[in-house]
């Protein structure tokens, strides 16, 4: 754990080599394992859904590693089996911020109307503008794609109640 400019800075140990640039005027603070951060609540990024029960809490996965990025993963249950399955297990419902076209909704204020891949550099902007990004790299994620048109697909998870 690294202090830069005030803010704590979590990594996990075999990334911190890969981050000596932005850590180069950062205060090492101390050591805490994964396991041991596990249930601990934060303060998230953006306040849209801070009343969502359960949210906001460190968990555990198997499918987190530390090849690339910080060692620390973001799950967000409407947009991923593994993310859902993990918040399902914390019982973390799931909200999905969407609409049938993928753009955010009412629920998501300043990107309401921006579909989901426009919307990365205006919430890029933000954050940087409020000082919460410590390095910004792209990775190229696996979607599905439309095999005619080479489209991504957005998956977009819900829960279906059906009654008798």
């Amino acid at each position: 754990m690294y202090d830069v400019d005030g803010q704590r800075v979590v990594l996990g140990a075999a990334r911190v080599g890969s981050y000596e640039k932005e850590l180069a005027n950062a205060t090492r603070v101390g050591t805490v394992y994964g396991r041991d951060l596990v249930g601990r609540r934060y303060t998230p990024l953006f306040d849209f859904l801070a009343d969502t029960p359960n949210a906001f809490q460190v968990l555990a996965a198997d499918f987190v590693t530390t090849e690339d990025g910080t060692g620390v993963v973001h799950l967000a249950p409407a947009f991923g089996e593994d993310d859902q399955n993990a918040c399902n297990q914390a019982g973390i419902p799931t909200v999905v911020t969407v609409d049938d076209r993928t753009r955010f909704t009412g629920l998501v204020p300043p990107y309401a109307g921006l579909q989901v891949f426009e919307a990365n550099q205006p919430v890029l902007r933000d954050l940087k503008a409020r000082g919460l990004v410590v390095r910004h790299d792209t990775y190229t994620h696996s979607y599905p794609h439309c095999w005619r048109c080479d489209t991504r697909w957005c998956t977009r998870r819900s829960r279906v109640g059906l009654s008798p």
